[in-house]
C-alpha cells in the first residue's frame, strides 16, 4: 500500500511539471520577442534607401522625384510603410535618441511620398485637400494610430527634439522644399548629416542669398514660417542663417555684427516631380 501510494503522488507531480513547463516555455519566448522586438527594426532603413536610389535624381542643384515610376512600382515603399507602422511606440521608446530622430524624419518623408502616389498626377501637393489641407489627413499609421504630416512635424518632431534643422530634412513635395536626398538619414553620424543639409539648403542661391547692395538677407519663407524656433534656439533667424551666408559665399565677416534687413522670397509649390521637369 505504502508503494502505491509513493507511486501516486510520484506520478501527480510529474503530470504537474509536463503540464506547467510548456508554459513556462512559452511565457519565456514571448517575453524574448517582446524584449528584443525593437531591436530587429532595420535601423539603415534599407527598403526606404532602395526606393530613394530608384526614384530620386539630382539634376544639377534640384533633387527632384520620378512619381511615375514610384506610383507604377510602389512595392518597395509600402513594405517600408508597413514596418515603420508595425512599430508600437513601446518599441520606438527602446531607440536611442538619434534613432528615434531618423525615424520620424524618414517617416515624414515617405509617407510624404505616398500621400503624392495616391493622388498623382498633381501639380501641387497643396491640391490635394482634406478639405483643409493635405498636412491635415489623417492617413498616416504610426504607434497604433491614424496620424497626420502636421501630427509627425508639430506633436512629434517639435514636442520630442529640439532641433530646428529638421527643417531642412523635411520635404514637403515641392520645389521651393530643401533638397531630397538619396540616402535615409540614419542614426549615426545624423548631427554631422543634418548640419550638412542646412548648410546646402542656405547655400542655394535659388533659396537663399545675401546682397551686399542691399544690405538684406533674401531667405526662403521657411525662416518666416518657423522664425520663432530659430528666435528661441538662436536669438534670432540672422544669427543662424549669417555665419553659414558668410563662410559659404566669403563674405565679409562684418556682416555677422552688422544689422542686416531680410526679406522672404516667394516659395514655390510647383511639384517636384521629375517628369514634369
Amino acid at each position: 500500500m505504502k508503494n502505491i501510494c509513493c507511486q501516486n503522488i510520484f506520478a501527480i507531480i510529474l503530470i504537474i511539471i509536463i503540464m506547467t513547463f510548456p508554459n513556462h516555455q512559452v511565457a519565456a519566448q514571448s517575453n524574448a520577442t517582446d524584449s528584443n522586438s525593437f531591436s530587429k527594426f532595420d535601423q539603415l532603413h534599407q527598403l526606404w534607401a532602395d526606393v530613394l536610389k530608384d526614384v530620386v535624381v539630382i539634376d544639377q542643384n534640384d533633387s527632384l522625384v520620378n512619381y511615375t515610376e514610384l506610383k507604377s512600382h510602389p512595392t518597395k515603399l509600402t513594405q517600408y510603410l508597413n514596418t515603420l507602422s508595425k512599430l508600437s511606440y513601446e518599441q520606438f521608446s527602446g531607440f536611442s535618441k538619434n534613432q528615434k530622430l531618423a525615424f520620424i524624419i524618414n517617416a515624414y518623408n515617405s509617407f510624404t511620398f505616398l500621400l503624392i502616389i495616391q493622388h498623382y498626377p498633381v501639380q501641387s501637393i497643396r491640391d490635394i485637400a482634406s478639405p483643409a489641407s493635405p498636412w491635415k489627413i489623417k492617413f498616416v499609421k504610426l504607434f497604433g494610430k491614424l496620424q497626420s504630416l502636421d501630427d509627425i512635424e508639430h506633436e512629434m518632431l517639435a514636442k520630442w527634439f529640439d532641433e530646428t534643422r529638421t527643417h531642412f530634412a523635411l520635404v514637403c513635395a515641392a520645389k521651393s522644399c530643401p533638397a531630397l536626398k538619396k540616402t535615409p538619414y540614419l542614426a549615426d553620424h545624423l548631427n554631422q548629416e543634418l548640419d550638412h543639409r542646412a548648410k546646402e539648403f542656405l547655400l542655394d542661391p535659388k533659396k537663399n542669398y545675401y546682397s551686399i547692395t542691399d544690405n538684406t538677407f533674401f531667405l526662403s519663407s521657411i525662416f518666416d514660417w518657423y522664425q520663432q524656433d530659430f528666435i528661441n534656439k538662436y536669438g534670432s533667424v540672422e544669427k543662424f542663417v549669417a555665419p553659414i551666408l558668410i563662410q559659404g559665399n566669403s563674405l565679409p565677416s562684418q556682416l555677422s555684427s552688422k544689422p542686416s534687413n531680410i526679406k522672404y522670397l516667394n516659395y514655390d509649390w510647383s511639384l517636384n516631380d521629375f517628369i514634369a521637369h
